[in-house]
């Protein structure tokens, strides 16, 4: 009787689900003592939170700050045994980079969860001038959200292991030798680009009830989530050092490495709440609940560097093996049609990060804004499918055109090799049209000349106001040194705020997006923008407005040495905080007034 009453017990232990959980909220740092220039990782963390949030960051004083916050919204499921339960957390996750050597206290932050409010801790942070090999910017991945992945748990295996018999107590050595935590890599050298995949896996022969204490980071990585691919799988039968375990995937993802050296793989910590039958001598029996972390230890991954030797001049960055494909809707049309040139790159690799490539366009081609789409499935390692650039164009002349071979170049790990492939050359026929072409947008070209007219418009009506103050002066002879001074002062003042205060913002978009703080727009647009402005100013094609060519082309169009090199600069800076996201700066405004300042010495030059 007494054994049927515990066996109920257990059982009705087991079916509980203990929800009652104290909110926590706290503020840590990685590492806590850096060098000047490198990177140090700030998370606001708030647990069994029900509902919204609202967490107000500290000041950072001493740091810049790269890039918007990663916010992580976690539901860490329990693996094994009947009791499953749900603890619920948000997390901001901030990349700084001290700006001084010294001692910063970054200060407590605040919290509310419905009425009630919360104080994090404080945290100090040490910065030497000591440089360190291994401090990294990170790229933490936003792979933890609404994880369910024991939807419909299946039969575990019932081992004995955590049944104790006529006094026995060796509890701690019963989960050493029967529950292990590791975090699994698929290989530990790989290139630049080239994909690992990081695997956190529990193996048990115990009943418990576990849950994810610390996400892992990621230095140095671009993290493609993994967690559909093993959805509703609650366990698989699995050997551990020679031994059957029930083994539970925790979190697994995909890793592209953006930079060579050695990468360290954070471990995590699992929290356990193991369930143990005690029986005495009379086979009488009671419950024995035993709680314990489980550490897996991190790992290291040798990224190695993309071979010099043998580089292609168009590389990119491109990682994998890949196929390049082009076509035309169609190959005779007129001067009143649209032709739409398809870019298609189909293979795999890190294929987040590809991009169009060069194209070497027909002089008479008038080419518009690019649309991309994204076909690829992450589940697969490295990432596959396709990626699709449509290349709206117009020709305004009668005759037959071909567009050239486009070349695409990348790295093969698995041939250790440079590659390129290339598509084939389309011919093209243009007949007279009606003159009404339909274009997607305003051409570069018609803007320009709409521009042109108002600013021609407002220098008459500037070169009236000086013929004008010209009279004046004549007749005022005693007290022209003075009025010379003073009107020429004027005219300074006066004369550039006509082109500021044009009726166009060439960098519009830029504005909208600095204006509602959105980093990676802001500076999509600010390169489109600037590229367009450029284009339509010297009247070239945009394809020849590249970090690669930009300083000839300038130089082509008579532009003086010192804009062109400011223009090559600030492209640059666009472009490196474009394709490098973890390290992201924040400060728009500052990019924002030089990319305006630039525009209006484009504006004013003469050539």
């Amino acid at each position: 009787m007494k054994r049927i009453a515990f066996h109920f017990l257990f059982l009705l232990f087991c079916s509980s689900n203990f929800c009652f959980a104290q909110i926590n909220f706290y503020a840590e740092a990685s590492p806590l003592e850096v060098a000047k220039g490198e990177y140090v990782t700030y998370k606001i963390t708030i647990e069994n939170g029900e509902g919204e949030a609202g967490i107000k960051p500290p000041s950072f004083a001493g740091f810049k700050v790269l890039g918007a916050p990663t916010e992580t919204s976690a539901k860490n499921i329990v693996v094994n045994g009947s009791v499953r339960k749900v603890v619920q957390s948000i997390s901001l996750t901030y990349v700084l980079q001290p700006k001084a050597v010294g001692t910063y206290n970054i200060a407590t932050c605040t919290a509310t969860v419905g009425n009630k409010n919360y104080q994090s801790n404080a945290v100090q942070i040490v910065v030497t001038n000591k440089s360190s090999t291994t401090n990294q910017p990170i790229n933490s991945a936003q792979f933890f959200d609404d994880i369910d992945f024991f939807n419909a748990p299946k039969r575990q295996e019932q081992f004995k292991d955590h049944v104790l018999r006529n006094g026995e107590n060796n509890v701690q050595d019963r989960i050493t030798n029967n529950m292990h935590f590791n975090l699994q890599l698929s290989k530990t050298s790989c290139y630049v680009g080239e994909p690992i995949v990081a695997t956190y896996k529990l193996f048990t022969r115990l009943p418990t009830e576990s849950v994810l204490e610390k996400f892992p980071s990621f230095n140095g990585a671009s993290v493609i989530d993994m967690k559909d691919e093993f959805a509703g799988e609650e366990f698989v039968q699995e050997k551990f050092g020679g031994r059957l375990y029930n083994a539970y995937t925790i979190c697994k993802a995909q890793l592209y490495p953006l930079q060579a050296g050695v990468l360290t793989i954070d471990g995590s910590t699992l929290n356990n709440k193991v369930n143990f039958a005690k029986y005495d001598a009379n086979d009488a029996g009671e419950m024995l609940t035993e709680n314990v972390n489980l550490v897996s230890k991190p790992q290291q991954l040798n990224v190695l560097p993309l071979p010099e030797k043998n580089k292609p001049q168009n590389f990119t960055g491109s990682v994998g093996n890949f196929t390049i494909s082009t076509q035309v809707d169609k190959d005779i049309f007129t001067t009143s049609d649209m032709g739409k040139l398809v870019v298609t790159i189909t293979g795999s690799g890190n294929m987040q990060l590809l991009t169009v490539p060069a194209i070497q366009w027909p002089a008479g081609f008038e080419v518009f804004e690019i649309k991309s789409e994204d076909n690829t499935v992450i589940s697969t390692v490295p990432i596959s499918g396709s990626k699709v650039f449509e290349i709206p164009f117009a020709i305004n002349k009668v005759g037959g055109y071909i567009i050239p071979k486009i070349a695409f170049s990348f790295f093969n790990p698995a041939t250790k090799k440079y590659e390129t492939v290339q598509s084939n050359a389309i011919k093209l026929e243009i007949t007279k049209g009606n003159g009404n072409l339909q274009k997607p947008n305003a051409s570069l070209k018609a803007k320009r000349e709409n521009v042109f007219s108002v600013t021609k418009l407002l220098g008459s009506i500037i070169l009236l106001v000086l013929l004008g103050l010209s009279y004046y002066l004549f007749f005022i002879k005693k007290k022209r040194k003075v009025i010379l001074e003073k009107i020429q002062q004027e005219i300074v003042e006066v004369e550039k705020p006509i082109f500021i205060a044009s009726e166009k913002n060439y960098l519009e978009k830029a504005k909208n997006n600095l204006d509602n703080n959105e980093t990676n727009a802001f500076y999509y647009s600010l390169k489109e923008e600037l590229e367009n402005f450029l284009a339509l100013r010297y009247d070239v094609a945009k394809t020849a407005i590249h970090i690669g060519t930009i300083e000839n082309t300038l130089d082509a169009c008579n532009v003086n040495n010192e804009l062109v090199i400011a223009t090559k600069k600030l492209m640059q800076k666009i472009e490196l905080e474009l394709y490098t996201p973890f390290e992201k700066d924040n400060d728009l405004q500052s990019k924002y007034s030089m990319a305006q300042a630039l525009v209006q010495e484009h504006i004013l030059h003469k050539n």
